[in-house]
């Protein structure tokens, strides 16, 4: 078993940053870091290509802009945009989300301009 792990609580992970779009690294599954983000207003509409992208909204709305409707998402409710869809995330209020699955390798985090660890 790997000494690395430990148990993560969302709630004390959220409540260490306020930026909005910028997800945070809290975990990782297998070949996948599990990230957290609060958004809020309109992130801009993009695609990833090479991956689906899974979204559970853990509190407040979340609306997904696809090319032929606009799926809405609850507190609780998932939803996965296909590779290579087209979609613009819109959140009313600084809503805590989980946001897409992205392989990585485990050796290598993920951690961007956007993207930062929690710990």
């Amino acid at each position: 078993m790997d000494s690395q792990v430990q148990v993560v609580n969302l709630d004390d992970a959220f409540g260490s940053f306020s930026e909005v779009w910028s997800p945070r690294v809290v975990t990782g599954v297998n070949d996948y870091d599990v990230k957290i983000a609060r958004g809020s207003g309109e992130f801009p509409e993009h695609a990833h290509p090479q991956t689906d992208e899974f979204f559970l909204v853990l509190a407040g709305t979340l609306h997904l802009d696809l090319p032929d409707r606009t799926v809405t998402l609850r507190s609780g409710e998932v939803f996965t945009v296909p590779r290579g869809v087209r979609h613009r995330p819109r959140a009313e209020a600084s809503n805590p989300w989980l946001p897409p699955l992205k392989p990585v390798r485990r050796s290598v985090r993920r951690v961007s301009r956007r993207t930062r660890c929690v710990s």
